[in-house]
């Protein structure tokens, strides 16, 4: 993060919303991938197997067949994860600078009032 805020011409901090926002994104890929694909693999495969009989594509049977029959549980699970990055709570503290300050800029740690 450093690196990339070098190249951009912030001050190469490393604690900000920004690296916070990436940490974050990166810890709930998992959660919600695995649940997308378990609600994936609960489509029946009677009607996968039935529009590839008709001359279907395998993308025309992902966008026609798969995603409409498991749209609700991919939509659950982005929610559940959202649910556990809102309760990760102590990592995005310690990355942001450890404060309860509103911080300047994303890019910046939390700086203190000034009276």
């Amino acid at each position: 993060m450093r690196k990339f805020e070098e190249t951009i011409g912030v001050p190469p901090l490393g604690i900000g919303i920004s690296t916070t926002s990436i940490l974050l994104f990166i810890m709930i890929i998992p959660y919600s991938a695995s649940i997308g694909r378990e609600v994936i693999a609960l489509v029946p495969g009677n009607l996968k197997e039935a529009a590839l009989a008709l001359g279907s594509t395998k993308y025309e049977v992902i966008k026609s067949i798969i995603l409409p029959y498991a749209r609700s549980g991919i939509f659950a699970g982005i929610l559940l994860a959202l649910g556990r990055a809102l309760g990760e709570t102590m990592a995005v503290t310690m990355v942001i600078g450890n404060r309860n300050m509103i911080p300047e800029s994303i890019f910046g740690p939390r700086t203190q009032w000034q009276a």
